[in-house]
């Protein structure tokens, strides 16, 4: 990418996600993780299944959080 002072830099993408994939794997996990933790107490808690099915429903590092259950 060239720029007005004509510094040109060049990203090797294929090599970066190589070396960074399984690093950005871990920290997906830990954010899917986070994000069910920190809904707990938004969660309508008559049987605590709602809550639990997120646990059964996320497959974590996936990036997505979900909920299955009849109140859901």
């Amino acid at each position: 990418m060239a720029s007005r002072s004509g510094v040109e830099v060049k990203v090797d993408w294929k090599a970066l996600e190589g070396r960074l994939g399984a690093q950005v794997g871990e920290a997906q996990s830990v954010l899917d993780l986070q994000v069910l933790k920190d809904c707990d107490p938004y969660i309508p808690a008559d049987t605590l299944n709602l809550r639990n099915s997120g646990l059964r429903a996320t497959t974590p590092g996936s990036g997505k959080v979900k909920w299955e259950g009849p109140y859901a």
